[in-house]
């Protein structure tokens, strides 16, 4: 062939003189980067060829076996349905694998299946459409043709991985592209195109026109472009193809998008050479068009090819077949004939086709092709009519990965911790979580992650290291807004609980104000009490005198408030005092219970109470007084072996004369399982102008009270040491500057602390 240019006025012919193998020699059957190259279309299955077939990679996974198929089956039933049905349609399938995932060490691409349609084919070409024109001036029968049957595609396979997982511009991993084809008849040599595009191209399926992106004064293609010293500078649109006929691959040529001042004047880049004779552009004299190319002399190209020599199954949802299938039902058929299937590959990277090599592009992730098109040709001729195709379907394209965050939660008070994630987790993609303030619990290269800190979170997402990358940031706020509590109470209570008096909570007013989160969505109330008193209700009654806590909760956010208020009581005068209980709990189950009372007449009755909760108490025992006037000690054993509780309270009524009844400080034990100090102390009063505290300890030691008003005013203190027993101390001419009515006593003994108030008179 003669190829032509101009300069200025004068046309040259140069005539191709060197002596270049234009094809390539066809290595055997085998498992290229662990992908079955060998006719058939199943994992861990051989066919052709001598390598071992186990945990091998292929088109589709065999059940039950251990390698990886890598077309996604997910729905293959209801396309087997339609299919088996008779029914003439077209579909494509995407990836199994995650792209730009690292399978079994290879760093898996990207894999695309096209089914076309057969009989009535409504994507074939007509008027002598060719290779090397412009794509949109291809003219297509929208409406359905018929296609010969070596030339009707059925099936169309393209995948591609590489051999490990560097990239680099030095000695990256191999850049393998597989490809597979079956046609619907097995006579004569079929010619099969698989046409690689950087720039996207669509297909109008009522007009019949194909779009590219592509500039038009180029050739509505992408060209490649080269260094000086014959270094790739930028990829351009390639063509690959293949001829096989009977069960034979024949021919695998190899073609890339040029301008013919790139053909004429590069020999070639530094991985291939230019063949003299061959490029195909649009018409005589044109400036763009394909260019075959072939390995240096000095370089082995890999090529493997396979055609399947013997019956094989064909994809889960079956294919059409023109020797094995019937006609009215439009061939379809579970498997390829012989001869019917053919796969091939090619190592891009040895012959210089490989985005690491093209450092300066600033895109090394993958390479930069974004579709593929199958096509069949009528002759060998590279520029003979096309006649079918199938696609153009998306192939290769940096995959985008979305960064849009999921709407996040708030930390509040009850919620100390939010998880961030992408709306859309895509599998074997790349997640980045960074924060200026914020704070991010573990690792922050994981698409779902753990933060403890309100502050700005920002989510990087891409494809592989060094592809583009998308970015979303989200603000983390903290609902720590807490409601108000208030607390108040109502009402003495009489010291032989015959009363209740009126807790009020609040402020359900107050807690409701303007926050960046809403007003209060409702409160909580828990009250408590030191003896054991418990509430839910805002507003409840209590017979407990002392301490009240109130905690308010906030239902929007789980905060919280705190307000106490004291319940008081009135003191009934009985002459008969309590000087003291105490509770020692014994290794025979039993419980050991102690008190001692003073100024007894001899008419009063005891009994002594028991509780597992300290709420509420049963009699155990009423005990009789001695019968005699002064001062007395009472004891009892109570039997603790049938109760479940580990602590155990105890109290005393001492029930006098008319039928009076105090009681005493409720006393705790732990019961069956501890034993340990109870000192007992009990906090009396007198109604003269002195305060005389009678208390009980069960050993010698240092005793410190204090007497001091609802201010907490200290009005008189006293640190003494405590006989073992029954003690006695009188504070003189106290109540003479006393104004208040109540006031609070208040004993430290070791570790214990005992408070009683005094109504004063």
């Amino acid at each position: 062939m003669k190829i032509f240019y101009r300069s200025t006025a004068i046309v040259v012919a140069i005539v191709a003189l060197l002596p270049l193998t234009t094809t390539a020699q066809i290595q055997n059957s085998s498992a290229v980067a662990k992908f079955g190259i060998d006719g058939d279309l199943y994992s861990d299955y051989r066919l052709n060829g001598t390598f071992t077939a186990a945990g091998t990679h292929d088109w589709f996974r065999t059940s039950r076996g251990t390698g990886i198929g890598v077309i996604d089956i997910a729905d293959a039933a209801a396309l087997k349905a339609q299919l088996e049905s008779g029914k003439n349609i077209s579909f494509t399938r995407g990836s199994s694998i995650p792209r730009f995932s690292i399978v079994d060490t290879f760093l898996h691409l990207d894999a695309v299946y096209g089914r076309d349609y057969n009989n009535n084919d409504k994507t074939c070409f007509t008027n002598g459409s060719k290779n090397g024109d412009n794509p949109s001036i291809w003219a297509t029968v929208p409406g359905g043709g018929l296609v010969q049957d070596k030339s009707d595609i059925i099936d169309a396979y393209a995948s591609m991985r590489r051999d490990g997982t560097s990239i680099n511009i030095n000695n990256p991993s191999h850049l393998i592209l597989n490809m597979g084809s079956s046609i619907l008849g097995t006579t004569g040599a079929r010619y099969v195109d698989f046409e690689l595009f950087v720039n996207r191209l669509s297909y109008d399926t009522t007009t019949g026109i194909f779009t590219t992106l592509a500039a038009a004064a180029k050739g509505g293609h992408e060209d490649f472009q080269f260094n000086a010293d014959g270094s790739l500078k930028k990829i351009g649109d390639v063509d690959i193809s293949i001829t096989y006929s009977n069960t034979t691959v024949t021919d695998i040529s190899i073609y890339i998008w040029v301008s013919i001042t790139t053909y004429q004047n590069t020999f070639g880049q530094q991985k291939f050479n230019f063949v003299p004779g061959e490029f195909y552009g649009a018409g005589s004299g044109a400036s763009w068009g394909y260019a075959k190319i072939v390995a240096k002399p000095s370089n082995t190209l890999p090529l493997w090819g396979s055609v399947n020599s013997a019956t094989i199954t064909g994809p889960a949802w079956g294919t059409a077949s023109k020797d094995l299938g019937a006609a009215n039902n439009n061939y379809y058929f579970l498997s390829n004939a012989t001869g019917q299937f053919s796969e091939t590959a090619v190592d891009l990277t040895s012959i210089g086709i490989d985005a690491a090599f093209n450092n300066t592009a600033g895109n090394t992730c993958s390479p930069p092709f974004t579709q593929i098109m199958i096509k069949t040709r009528s002759s060998a001729s590279f520029t003979s009519a096309l006649v079918d195709f199938s696609g153009p379907y998306t192939f290769l394209g940096i995959p985008p990965v979305s960064a849009n965050i999921l709407t996040p939660q708030t930390l509040t008070c009850a919620r100390t911790s939010v998880t961030l994630s992408p709306a859309t987790i895509d599998n074997g993609r790349y997640y980045t979580w960074t924060t200026a303030e914020g704070n991010i619990v573990g690792r922050p290269d994981t698409s779902v992650i753990t933060i403890t800190k309100p502050g700005k979170y920002y989510l990087t997402a891409y494809a592989s290291p060094g592809c583009p990358q998308n970015k979303d940031s989200v603000i983390i706020g903290l609902d720590n807004h807490k409601p108000v509590a208030r607390a108040q109470s109502f009402g003495v209570l009489n010291e032989d609980f015959s009363n209740t008096a009126q807790l009020l909570g609040g402020d359900t007013a107050l807690s409701n104000y303007a926050t960046p989160y809403g007003g209060s969505l409702g409160l909580l109330w828990d009250w408590s009490s030191a003896t054991g008193f418990t509430s839910t209700i805002q507003n409840p009654l209590t017979s407990d005198s002392g301490w009240h806590q109130l905690i308010v909760t906030e239902k929007r956010n789980g905060c919280k408030d705190t307000a106490r208020v004291y319940v008081l009581w009135r003191t009934i005068i009985l002459s008969v005092k309590f000087a003291g209980i105490s509770a020692v709990p014994l290794a025979n189950k039993t419980v050991k219970i102690k008190w001692a009372v003073a100024n007894e007449t001899g008419d009063e009755k005891y009994e002594l109470e028991r509780s597992e909760k300290g709420q509420i108490f049963t009699k155990v025992v009423a005990v009789s007084s001695t019968g005699l006037s002064g001062n007395a000690v009472y004891t009892f054993s109570d039997n603790t072996s049938n109760l479940s509780s580990p602590t155990i309270y105890y109290r005393i009524k001492l029930i006098g004369a008319a039928g009076k009844f105090i009681y005493s400080p409720i006393i705790k034990t732990g019961g069956n399982n501890e034993t340990g100090d109870n000192s007992i102390v009990n906090i009396l009063q007198n109604n003269t102008g002195s305060v005389k505290i009678n208390y009980f300890t069960k050993n010698s030691q240092h005793v410190t009270i204090r007497i001091a008003d609802l201010t907490g005013r200290v009005l008189a203190k006293a640190t003494i040491r405590s006989a073992d027993g029954s003690n006695t101390h009188e504070f003189r001419n106290i109540m003479s500057t006393v104004k208040t009515q109540v006031l609070m006593v208040q004993l430290i003994a070791g570790n214990e602390i005992y408070t009683r108030k005094i109504i004063t008179l």
